[in-house]
């Protein structure tokens, strides 16, 4: 009589278990593999969350700057504007009220009373030994500050340009303001000619002067 162990009956029924404990085994391989692969795959995609996170919070930090340096910018050339237009007003009333030429001289030589002071002694005149036209896009010079604007009128015997300037938005961004600032500014003031600035983006000029 056959060993029970070496009959084909248990052969096959320890045929049965073994290939039943190796696919458990290859189970349980397989799940390990997986949570390791869904916990690396958490990990990498937390990681890059808190990167980008890190991006956006460094470019919303510097967009505020940005928007506070502009409104910092904004109100320093809204004081100037009115300055100008209050000064602008004295002089049409002159006019208005049939004031002699004498007196309206008088008022814009006041006008340019604070533009003389600011005057650079040290910077050689460019525009002594140049001749401007209307139309021409100019740099000019007021409270030590440099504005592009375009020459409007001319008055040859008073050596004066009558020139509409932009404002500053930020640095070296320009646009036209929503209320014409122009007035008059003697030669020494306009200090040189560029050429006609383009437009970067809409009605925003990005101008180095």
């Amino acid at each position: 009589m056959p060993y029970a162990i070496t009959s084909d009956k248990w052969v096959k029924h320890h045929s049965e278990q073994e290939k039943k404990r190796i696919e458990k085994e290859n189970i349980i391989k397989k799940r390990k593999l997986e949570t390791t692969l869904k916990k690396t795959s958490a990990e990498t995609k937390n990681n890059s969350k808190k990167l980008i996170n890190g991006v956006r919070e460094n470019q919303v930090k510097e967009k505020q700057n940005d928007v506070e340096a502009t409104k910092i910018q904004d109100v320093d050339d809204e004081n100037k504007k009115l300055a100008r237009q209050e000064q602008n007003k004295k002089l049409k009333l002159a006019v208005k009220e049939g004031e002699s030429e004498k007196f309206i001289d008088g008022v814009r030589e006041n006008k340019v009373v604070k533009k003389e002071i600011d005057v650079e002694t040290k910077r050689p005149d460019k525009t002594s030994s140049k001749t401007f036209n209307i139309g021409d896009f100019m740099v000019i010079s007021y409270q030590k500050k440099r504005y592009p604007g375009l020459i409007k009128n001319i008055d040859q015997g008073a050596q004066e340009y009558e020139i509409s300037v932009m404002e500053k938005i930020k640095p070296n961004f320009w646009r036209w303001p929503k209320n014409v600032d122009q007035i008059w500014y003697k030669r020494k003031f306009v200090l040189e000619k560029i050429s006609e600035p383009i437009s970067s983006k809409g009605s925003i000029y990005n101008l180095n002067i």
